[in-house]
């Protein structure tokens, strides 16, 4: 049976960051983005520490310790701008306005204009479940939002949707206060947890990988995340 120092479910941008930062240090690490069973094609698999960073399948995962923490679907989408040279980086800035966090990235490489709401979004609170790819409805109020904030984006004279160039949709898990979640688990010392990261956590990524290799190997972190951590805080 092959023995690891790190074992991590969820290959993620956390979890990736994490093993990142391990194999830097010379640890033996194997990660795992499908999360049931747990085990390689020979059978299971012996590892020093685990670590969860199984964004929006956390909580199913560590569902013992009722995390706090609700997934909700978000639609993204690139649109086409009217005038490319107003939208270009360095020209255009990244912007958000209220209500709902509405927000946009200039054009990059060609990709289109991003659009999307940080702050909405369908709550799932049976995840996991199929998520619905973006409809009409989703659409609609980015469209009239990018008529009140950014209406030199699109051309009113065509119809939008000849405008846009993708929608996706993605999956934010969220806490109450909007903070990550990270922490030792409370009743197996050896297993380590990232979640709840909130729609924000990408951004945060290389420093996270930091501190969970660190939280893996030493058991501390120098880094000032106790903030971070699950006891007493919901």
């Amino acid at each position: 049976m092959p023995g690891y120092d790190v074992a991590i479910i969820g290959l993620g941008a956390m979890g990736s960051f994490t093993a990142l930062e391990l194999a830097r240090r010379g640890a033996s690490v194997i990660g795992f983005d499908r999360f049931s069973p747990l085990g390689t094609g020979d059978g299971q698999i012996r590892a020093k520490r685990l670590v969860v960073a199984a964004g929006a399948w956390s909580g199913a995962i560590l569902r013992a310790l009722k995390l706090p923490l609700v997934v909700r679907r978000q639609v993204l989408t690139w649109f086409r701008p009217r005038r490319p040279q107003w939208f270009q980086p360095g020209a255009s800035p990244i912007f958000v306005f209220a209500p709902g966090g509405f927000y946009g990235f200039p054009e990059i490489a060609g990709a289109g204009v991003k659009i999307a709401y940080h702050e909405k979004g369908d709550p799932l609170p049976e995840f996991p479940v199929r998520i619905a790819p973006p409809s009409e409805a989703d659409l609609a109020p980015l469209v009239r939002d990018i008529a009140r904030f950014v209406p030199g984006l699109l051309d009113p004279d065509r119809p939008w949707l000849d405008q846009m160039l993708a929608a996706r949709t993605c999956l934010y898990t969220m806490t109450p206060d909007g903070h990550f979640i990270v922490d030792r688990h409370p009743h197996y010392e050896q297993v380590l947890f990232g979640a709840g990261f909130s729609g924000h956590g990408f951004k945060f990524a290389p420093v996270m990988g930091e501190i969970l290799a660190d939280l893996a190997q030493e058991g501390r972190t120098d880094r000032p995340a106790e903030f971070l951590r699950l006891e007493g805080r919901f």
